[in-house]
C-alpha cells in the first residue's frame, strides 16, 4: 500500500515524483516564492519607512548616541551581526563530529 492509499495527506504538497521533492527540483516547502517575495517586500518596505520615519519623528532621548538619526536601526543591525558571528564561533568549539554519541 502507498502513501495515497493508506489515506495519509501529503502535508508538504509533494505529489509523488519519486525524488522527494517538487517536479523543478526544489525540495518541498509550506511558502511558496511568491508569497517569500511579497513578505520579504512588506518586510523591507515598512522598515525603510521606519528609518525615514526617524528623522521626522522627536523622541525623548537619554543617550547621546541616541541623536544620531538611524541609530537603533544600526544599533539592530550590528547587534543581530555580532549574534550571527558569535555564534559561528560557538558552533565551531561546541561542535561535535557526526558519529559522536555512536563512537564506543
Amino acid at each position: 500500500m502507498n502513501r495515497r492509499d493508506s489515506g495519509h495527506r501529503d502535508v508538504h504538497g509533494s505529489h509523488g515524483g519519486g525524488h522527494g521533492g517538487h517536479e523543478d527540483g526544489h525540495p518541498p516547502s509550506s511558502v511558496g516564492p511568491k508569497a517569500t517575495r511579497i513578505v520579504l517586500g512588506a518586510f523591507f518596505l515598512v522598515s525603510a519607512g521606519l528609518v525615514i520615519a526617524d528623522f521626522f519623528v522627536d523622541r525623548y532621548i537619554e543617550h547621546p548616541w541616541e541623536r544620531l538619526k538611524g541609530f537603533y536601526p544600526l544599533w539592530g543591525l550590528f547587534g543581530v551581526a555580532g549574534l550571527i558571528l558569535a555564534a559561528k564561533g560557538l558552533r565551531r568549539i561546541v561542535m561535535r563530529s557526526e558519529d559522536y554519541y555512536d563512537a564506543d
